[in-house]
């Protein structure tokens, strides 16, 4: 077994952090919007979506780190892989929009 190299140990490091986004997105979006519940759902939801939408750019851009530095292409597919696994998971769909602005004008005086 050969020792890791500094690639190796760099790459291990970016995989951890890319695993504690998954968690970091999750948190914020059950939190954000009960920690900002006085503002309209309209301003909410665009916060969250602009958020979750950087931390999962964050990983693919890690992969890209990683290539320029390793030039090794299967560390940039997998983050990549990563990077397009959180946004199918976290960034809302169009029908996650309307409910939430429905439910904000039911709930608005007026």
């Amino acid at each position: 077994m050969r020792p890791l190299t500094v690639e190796d140990e760099l790459k291990y490091i970016l995989l951890i952090i890319s695993i504690i986004f998954y968690f970091i997105i999750r948190l914020l979006q059950n939190r954000l919007p009960k920690f900002l519940k006085n503002q309209p759902r309209a301003g909410i939801l665009p916060t969250v979506s602009l958020i979750t939408w950087a931390l999962c750019e964050a990983v693919a851009i890690y992969g890209l780190v990683l290539f320029i530095l390793t030039w090794n292409r299967n560390d940039f597919f997998l983050f990549m892989a990563i990077s397009l696994l959180y946004f199918y998971l976290f960034y809302p769909k169009y029908a996650d929009w309307e409910r939430l602005l429905s439910q904000d004008s039911v709930n608005s005086p007026g």
